[in-house]
């Protein structure tokens, strides 16, 4: 989905630092605050935005929309690494150790989808 509000508008690798940011626990103040001293930041700003500078708001916004979105989409991208190691675990027959990155589940191949259905590793449901 496409944004339109002064975070989305930053340049990508500016958004991914502030997504990881966000995840792990960096306070609106200090993300605002380094937002605003980043020289991408202060040109986007000046060029699209009359030079007003990011405010908690547009941070709060961005948190809801387009971190989140983000966020989903790395939780996706996780869990088809896991599932494609698993795969591949079984049709090898060397799953590794137990841990959750060689089998999601510990055990069988078994393993819960985006949605959280357990899934037996051959794309069924139970």
């Amino acid at each position: 989905m496409g944004h339109i509000g002064k975070i989305a508008r930053l340049p990508l690798a500016v958004r991914e630092a502030l997504n990881r940011r966000l995840r792990d626990g960096s306070s609106r103040k200090e993300l605002v605050a380094w937002l605003n001293t980043l020289p991408a930041v202060q040109e986007v700003l000046a060029r699209q935005f009359g030079g007003r500078p990011i405010l908690k708001q547009n941070l709060s916004a961005w948190r809801h929309r387009g971190y989140e979105e983000w966020a989903l989409r790395r939780e996706l991208i996780d869990d088809a690494y896991i599932w494609t190691r698993a795969q591949e675990a079984l049709r090898t027959g060397h799953p590794g150790d137990s841990s959750t990155d060689h089998n999601p589940a510990g055990q069988g191949g078994e393993f819960k989808d985006s949605q959280g259905s357990l899934k037996d590793g051959q794309g069924g449901s139970r």
